[in-house]
């Protein structure tokens, strides 16, 4: 601060104290102590909800799209509403209903058109980065930061729903985990670009390999869910061919499919082929078979 305002400000503020009775100091300092606990609150909860989307973004993205989606219709809302006001003489309350209003429908859309959702969200989030990026840059013209920042916007959107899994993982782990560094920041009281970088950096990497870690986890085990459900009805189907069918542990004859027997709820099929089950009686006559034995002794069938 200039050094002649700076005295000129302390002057003021202890004339006011002294000939006023007004305690600005501590009115100063109990306004900084509230910001700055506002300020910790704030991180506090971003923090959270960057760590969920760090972590979990693939599995909560339906949410994420369509809390998005009304965030967006939201804004697009409160736009058209202020144009209405404006330029046709609304009323200043058709703002807001403008503003649900198209909250609630783009929410919906989203909800509904899930796929066209992650196109509409990941679009203009790269159509509104790379503006920003190009307006940085010294970009003067609006349509040109429309036109290449909207062209970048729809590759984006366009390379979301080819790539959709591994995009869309890399992308909430970077974004989760660059605003939870910041937060992070914020809660340590560490401004430093370079810590906040590093400290999102690090989180994006934890969340990637996690949201990948698990979502393959999830693949192999549908993949062995099925590989199983199919071998069971291969087992099923085998053991259906005949006319009838002999419970291997007690050798009550069965009418019909069943899938336990009646009598001592013994399983007639396994759903694992790799497990074989001791047979005491002969499948094909019903008559008992004898230890170690291979074939029946009574109708030549093998055991």
């Amino acid at each position: 601060m200039n050094p002649l305002l700076s005295y000129f400000i302390n002057t003021l503020i202890s004339t006011m104290e002294k000939d006023y009775g007004i305690p600005i100091s501590e009115i100063s300092y109990q306004i900084n102590r509230a910001t700055r606990g506002l300020n910790m609150l704030v991180a506090s909860i971003q923090l959270v909800l960057f760590l969920v989307i760090c972590f979990f973004g693939y599995r909560l993205l339906k949410k994420i799209i369509t809390v998005a989606g009304a965030l967006m219709g939201f804004i697009i809302g409160a736009i058209a509403g202020i144009l209405l006001v404006d330029l046709f003489r609304f009323e200043p309350w058709t703002i807001l209903v403008t503003a649900f209003g198209f909250m609630l429908l783009f929410g919906f859309l989203a909800f509904k058109l899930y796929r066209l959702g992650i196109f509409l969200h990941y679009f203009l989030s790269g159509t509104l980065m790379f503006g920003v990026i190009l307006a940085v840059f010294g970009v003067n013209s609006i349509w040109v930061v429309l036109g290449v920042a909207a062209g970048f916007g729809i590759v984006l959107g366009i390379l979301s729903l080819i790539y959709s899994k591994m995009y869309i993982i890399i992308s909430s782990a970077i974004m989760g985990g660059l605003n939870a560094g910041a937060a992070v920041c914020v809660l340590i009281e560490n401004y430093k670009d370079g810590v906040k970088i590093l400290i999102g950096l690090i989180l994006a990497l934890l969340g990637a390999l996690y949201q990948l870690w698990y979502e393959n986890k999830k693949t192999n085990t549908v993949k062995e869910t099925n590989n199983h459900t199919s071998e069971g009805c291969i087992a099923v189907t085998k053991e259906m061919i005949g006319a009838k069918i002999i419970c291997a542990k007690c050798g009550v004859q069965l009418n019909g499919i069943s899938k336990f027997c009646p009598e001592c709820g013994n399983s007639l099929y396994s759903l694992d082929k790799h497990i074989e089950k001791k047979r005491d009686f002969c499948q094909t006559c019903g008559a008992r078979i004898m230890d170690h034995s291979k074939f029946c002794i009574k109708c030549g069938s093998k055991v």
